[in-house]
């Protein structure tokens, strides 16, 4: 998840491929977390890693980031038009 974040992130002027790397990385993240569920399942201590946690965290992280991907492609088609 890691390198793939960073590797989106650098990916500033190609958006589209940015955005589709980040919902790959939003795919791998929820099938993550289902994994985690269903081993949590077979176990009855009822304990949760911080790793679970920290992939919900990478969740919202993916999010804001294609949302922020977004804002900008809609800002550099205003700018365009204002030319």
């Amino acid at each position: 998840m890691l390198g793939l974040s960073a590797v989106t992130i650098f990916l500033f002027k190609d958006r589209k491929k940015q955005i589709q790397l980040s919902l790959l990385g939003l795919i791998a993240s929820l099938g993550l977390i289902a994994v985690y569920w269903v081993y949590s399942q077979h176990f009855s201590a009822g304990n949760i890693a911080i790793t679970a946690l920290l992939t919900l965290l990478i969740v919202v992280g993916f999010l804001f980031a294609i949302q922020g991907i977004r804002k900008d492609q809609k800002l550099i088609k205003n700018l365009d038009r204002l030319r």
